[in-house]
């Protein structure tokens, strides 16, 4: 390797006083078959070995004492130096006071076709950490919002015509359907996205073998030429040469796939740029699986408000004019606790058992009634001296004229709601901030406290099992105990793990008798609800346990299940996280294995560094978090200054090519060599 022949010869300058004559430094030099250069503080040439004199086919006298310029050695060089990159490694020798004196460079040979392999692979890794990093940190959205930016890093780094990405549907026959979502088009390329004949495609229109491959995650690339009909006439007939397929697996089901055409030459894709599109597409389905598990959670929280605005309601109508109620809905008499008749009820019906503290409240506000912002919530005391919560609405009704003349109005219990209220704002008020362990500490804990139970506990599947778990967190009344794992045969929790709600009231000791765990706690009641994943595969339980019976009003079904929900989305996330950070991971491995630096700059004004790959230190000696720490100064402070101006006006050139290459000196972060 180039750096540690750099390193030997650094180590042979160093020892030069030991070696004697300088005929034995020039004769080690020279054995080495790597163009080699001394220079002094002004550039002038002190020594070439045999291998640099070799490359413009001069002698050692005519290129000692005068510098490159001078020399006009980009001239007079022969062809092959192109295939050399300009001072590939230096060592600065300084003086006592850090002055430089020597400057030792070396050239490397590097074959062009090897180096275009390696430029080319070094634009994959840097566009894939950018789309990983993109994704993790959640700053694409889904389809029919923002994917177009992965599209265009994808389409960019692979030279693609178009890139695009289509989901899959079902037509009222059962019939597997395909429909394009989102789109990115190469300047002078024509877009597809409105084109009909690619929204509710069928497979079986297109080409069944197509769909099997890739409903089976086999990935299809093919000459548009070498496919058969009807597929190479509808590819065709868009000016598509050659196609990249990869699909889409969401929770293991065939859920779309991302495309790449070629509309300039039928070539096509190498294998190794396949392995590396294929992590894309695998990160794509990661982050639609994470996606559908937040749009499953918000709609379990939907369904939980409806339910919890529609119960035990007492419709009622008045007319404003009159002061007189029309109709009262059978529901009063089990709610208030008092008879009415329904219709031409006392108008006073709904005062009537209101709490006196609510009372005066309540009837300021029902002049609103007939404005339409008529929404109160009081408390009634009934007959047997029991306090409900109400929640009281009213709507006006206009007639032809524009004029008030009925209010429709409902009553509801909410008295639960209330309690739910009042629970669930304890549970997320310790855990809304919260994620992974302190989630779900944090919710066993307020659970407990919300429902009045002294245990709270939530599991996942031990790996590898499906008849024993671990406890992720456990509350035992007082403090959080210790984690802990347990065979569920035998155990109320077995039925829970079959996808059961298992709700033992009471006595649960009887139903399970060889569950000694029941007894050392002394367990009167439990209930346990399955986590499931966006699947409704069951990934563990939540169950609260107390040492007294409990009671349907002690523990509300709908908390524990929204929490539940929440609880296995959590979990989800987590295990969606582990596989991400599993991928980045792998990615990472790749960028540390490359010998090149791979880096990525900002295009605002200075070009900061955003990312850097950890071998720098290897290449250069300096530590990656250094570089990211300097991140606006740390690349300028280092090039040669002479080298500025002309990197400087190829970096502009960016904004009109897709990739530039610069040749410059770089200062090394070697310590000084005494001289």
């Amino acid at each position: 390797m180039l750096i540690d022949q750099n390193i030997a010869i650094q180590s042979l300058l160093s020892q030069q006083d030991h070696l004697g004559d300088s005929t034995v430094l020039s004769k080690i030099l020279n054995a080495i078959a790597v163009p080699i250069f001394i220079q002094d503080a002004q550039r002038r040439y002190l020594f070439l070995n045999d291998a640099f004199c070799q490359l413009p086919g001069m002698a050692p006298a005519e290129l000692i004492g005068k510098t490159a310029h001078e020399l006009d050695l980009s001239l007079d060089l022969p062809e092959d130096l192109g295939a050399f990159r300009e001072v590939i490694q230096t060592i600065e020798m300084v003086d006592q006071t850090g002055s430089q004196v020597l400057l030792v460079g070396a050239l490397e040979k590097i074959d062009p076709d090897q180096s275009h392999h390696l430029k080319r692979r070094e634009q994959y890794l840097q566009t894939l950490v950018e789309i990983q990093q993109g994704l993790l940190q959640g700053e694409y959205q889904c389809f029919q919002r923002d994917y177009t930016p992965v599209l265009e890093c994808l389409g960019r780094v692979t030279g693609a015509s178009r890139v695009y990405l289509f989901e899959n549907s079902y037509s009222f026959q059962e019939k597997l359907l395909m429909n394009q979502r989102v789109e990115w088009c190469a300047p002078g390329i024509h877009p597809e996205l409105e084109n009909p004949i690619y929204q509710n495609l069928p497979y079986a229109d297109f080409n069944l073998e197509f769909a099997e491959a890739l409903g089976r995650g086999e990935v299809v690339s093919s000459l548009v030429r070498d496919l058969p009909e009807p597929m190479q006439s509808i590819l065709a007939t868009q000016n598509i040469l050659s196609i990249l397929v990869l699909p889409l697996m969401v929770q293991g089901k065939f859920f779309g796939f991302m495309g790449f055409d070629n509309c300039f030459e039928a070539k096509a894709w190498e294998p190794s740029e396949i392995n590396l599109i294929s992590a894309a597409a695998s990160a794509i389905s990661l982050h639609l699986e994470r996606h559908q598990a937040q749009l499953e959670l918000q709609e379990r929280e939907e369904q939980f408000r409806q339910l919890a605005e529609n119960i035990n309601s007492v419709f009622w109508i008045n007319d404003p004019r009159r002061c007189q109620m029309l109709y009262l809905s059978p529901a009063y008499q089990h709610l208030w606790g008092r008879s009415q008749p329904n219709t031409h009820p006392d108008p006073m019906a709904l005062i009537e058992g209101i709490h006196p503290a609510d009372r005066q409240g309540v009837m300021a506000a029902i002049s609103r009634q007939v404005q339409g912002t008529y929404d109160e919530e009081y408390r009634i005391v009934r007959p047997n001296g029991e306090i409900r919560w109400i929640r009281d609405r009213a709507f006006p009704i206009q007639n032809a004229a524009g004029k008030t003349y009925r209010v429709v109005g409902i009553a509801e219990d909410i008295s639960e709601r209330k309690q739910n209220e009042i629970a669930l704002r304890l549970i997320v008020e310790g855990t809304a901030a919260k994620i992974g362990d302190q989630f779900f500490h944090s919710l066993v804990h307020h659970l407990a406290e919300a429902l009045q139970v002294r245990y709270a506990l939530v599991t996942r599947f031990v790996p590898g099992t499906s008849d024993r778990v671990r406890t992720l967190a456990f509350w035992n009344g007082n403090d959080f105990g210790e984690n802990f794992e347990y065979d569920l045969q035998g155990s109320p929790c077995y039925g829970v793990m079959q996808g059961e709600h298992c709700h033992y009231p009471e006595q649960v000791q009887s139903h399970f008798p060889t569950d000694l765990d029941l007894v050392n706690l002394g367990v009167e009641s439990y209930s346990g609800i399955p986590l499931k994943d966006s699947t409704q595969q069951i990934l563990g339980h939540l169950a609260v346990m107390d040492t007294e019976p409990m009671t349907n009003h002690r523990i509300p079904q709908l908390i524990v299940e929204i929490f539940a929900a929440r609880a296995g989305a959590e979990l989800e996330r987590l295990q969606f996280e582990e596989t991400l950070r599993a991928t980045q991971q792998r990615l990472q491995y790749l960028v540390t294995a490359s010998p090149a630096i791979i880096y990525t700059c900002s295009p605002e004004p200075g070009n900061p560094i955003t990312f850097i790959s950890e071998n720098i230190q290897d290449v250069l000696g300096y530590v990656a978090h250094q570089c990211l720490a300097e991140a606006k100064t740390f690349w300028g402070l280092r090039v040669h200054p002479e080298d500025v101006p002309h990197i400087l006006v190829n970096l502009q050139k960016l904004a009109t090519q897709d990739s530039i290459v610069n040749e410059y000196r770089f200062t090394i972060a070697m310590a000084p060599i005494a001289g």
